[in-house]
């Protein structure tokens, strides 16, 4: 796996493992803290760290007591001592360190951002008097797609994805999220229509075999950091705002078109669509960790 395409999964926002209970219907809820997917990313990431650590100092050692700079400083002794030349894997195993530090970074920003993006969607929908749901993951009729959050609300169902940049990011007018990508110096561009139109069309097919046509459903992304921008399936304008700001950039006509009951019908269906994948069997190559086996046959 390539430093971009590693990097750049971070935009992916996936997250899995409900575990608790959606308010009054019966319907489980995740805890984000300790089960989603993000929260793997993080602990496979610190595995890493103490791997390296333990390996260079030896395995009694606290990992907690060292850090990567130190394990490559170690080296850059051994290497000077057996008067071996290991420039390259030493340059090697430095940018490794760089990355895993970048990509841990990340990852601890990208929990801090969905930990704020759910407590403001869950207060809009207690004042909307709807349900949320979190961390969706579906496989319907070979149409695959991860959605957030899906607020179940008196007159939508309304679909929300989370991308939180690892740099400056920006939406054109054609709703494509664009960004810089400082590890292959190229600008990325992610097509977030057609990923909101086939996740429109995915939860219309659902709701209809249940007999729920008259659901509206919308879609939506929002891109997280200091500034949310919202990019809209339906309409052609591009809305920006901060994230106290939230409820009123969602907020939909008050009308209201479906009974608490049928708003119930609606959030188990989607839930019970959602793929049983508990995150548990996460893929992960790590640079840092190549870098450093090529370092500890060489020194």
């Amino acid at each position: 796996m390539s430093q971009n395409s590693r990097k750049n999964r971070f935009f992916q926002g996936k997250e899995h493992v409900p575990d608790s209970t959606c308010r009054g219907i019966g319907v489980p809820r995740d805890d984000f803290a300790s089960t989603c997917h993000v929260s793997g990313v993080l602990s496979t990431l610190e595995q890493v760290r103490e791997t390296v650590i333990r390996e260079t100092f030896g395995k009694d050692v606290n990992p907690e007591e060292y850090t990567l700079m130190d394990c490559l400083k170690e080296y850059k002794k051994r290497a000077n001592e057996r008067k071996r030349f290991a420039r390259d894997e030493l340059l090697l195993f430095k940018n490794a360190i760089e990355v895993w530090e970048a990509e841990k970074e990340n990852v601890d920003k990208l929990i801090l951002e969905k930990r704020r993006f759910r407590k403001a969607l869950e207060r809009y929908a207690d004042e909307m008097h709807g349900e949320v749901l979190f961390n969706l993951d579906y496989s319907y009729y070979r149409i695959d797609s991860f959605i957030d959050a899906a607020l179940i609300l008196p007159n939508a169902v309304l679909l929300l994805n989370l991308r939180v940049p690892n740099h400056d990011s920006a939406v054109d007018q054609d709703g494509n999220l664009c960004w810089f990508d400082p590890y292959s110096s190229k600008l990325v561009k992610e097509n977030i229509r057609i990923e909101l139109f086939k996740q429109e069309l995915m939860v219309r097919m659902m709701l209809s075999s249940a007999g729920l046509e008259s659901f509206r459903v919308l879609t939506s992304l929002i891109v997280g950091g200091d500034e949310y921008l919202f990019v809209n399936h339906n309409t052609d304008d591009v809305n920006s705002g901060r994230l106290g700001s939230l409820e009123k950039s969602l907020t939909l006509e008050h009308s209201t078109c479906f009974t608490k009951d049928e708003q119930s019908i609606v959030t188990k269906k989607l839930w019970e669509e959602k793929s049983n994948f508990d995150g548990s069997d996460l893929s992960y190559e790590s640079d840092l960790l190549d870098a450093f086996r090529k370092l500890q046959a060489k020194v």
